[in-house]
This record gives structure tokens, C-alpha cells and sequence, in this order.
């Protein structure tokens, strides 16, 4: 409904715009003058539509991307937290291993699990 609204809007001005050169050319009897007004008009007129059309495809992108963003946001964690309520105590245990082996594995000198209790533990003996 908005966007007929806007278009009805657009086409009132466009009418208004070619109203106005209409006017122009009865009002004057010079063709320079007239030239002028028609090539306004028309400029006018198709910066009007083009704007708009523009302005149209952006919001088309924006909400496109907000709908991609929700879409990855939202499906990974339901399924995350569907996975770790259907997981027992010592399953969730295993599981944790498997990701600290995984991070000490990861081919570094100095392994991910080592960094991650050095921060933790300078971060501690700041507070």
C-alpha cells in the first residue's frame, strides 16, 4: 500500500512538472524559452523516476540482507541449543574434549587451549 501511495505521489509531480511547461509555453511565445522548459521537464521528470528507482532497488538489497543476516543468526542457534539439550552430562564432557584436543591440534607452536588459558588467566590477575 505504501509503495502505490508513493508512486501516486510520483506521478502527481510528474503531472505538476509537465503542467508547468505547459504553462510556460502558453504564457511565452519564444521557442528558446520553450526549448528550455521542455528539456527541464524532461530532466526533471527522469531524475525524479531514477532517484526513486534507485532508492528502490537499495531497500530491495537492505532487506535482503537483513533477511540473510536472520536467516544465519537465528537457524544455527536454535539448532545448537536443540543439540545441546538432546546431549547427556558426560556426552557434553566428550564433546568439550574433542574441541580442546581439536584446538590444541591445530599445527602451531604454541596451541590455541595454551593462549586461550594464558589471556584467561592474565585477565584474572587484573581483576
Amino acid at each position: 500500500m505504501q509503495g502505490i501511495r508513493h508512486i501516486g505521489g510520483l506521478l502527481v509531480v510528474t503531472i505538476l512538472i509537465w503542467v508547468g511547461m505547459g504553462m510556460v509555453e502558453a504564457l511565452t511565445n519564444s521557442q528558446l524559452i520553450t526549448s528550455i522548459a521542455v528539456l527541464a521537464a524532461f530532466g526533471s521528470t527522469l531524475s525524479l523516476w531514477l532517484v526513486w528507482g534507485l532508492n528502490t532497488i537499495e531497500q530491495q538489497k537492505l532487506v535482503a540482507q537483513e533477511q540473510s543476516k536472520a536467516k544465519r543468526s537465528g537457524g544455527d542457534d536454535a539448532r545448537l541449543a536443540l543439540l545441546l539439550a538432546l546431549l547427556t552430562d558426560e556426552e557434553r564432557r566428550a564433546l568439550k574434549q574433542r574441541l580442546l584436543d581439536d584446538l590444541a591440534a591445530d599445527g602451531e607452536a604454541v596451541s590455541l587451549a595454551d593462549l586461550l588459558d594464558e589471556s584467561q588467566s592474565a585477565r584474572a590477575r587484573r581483576s
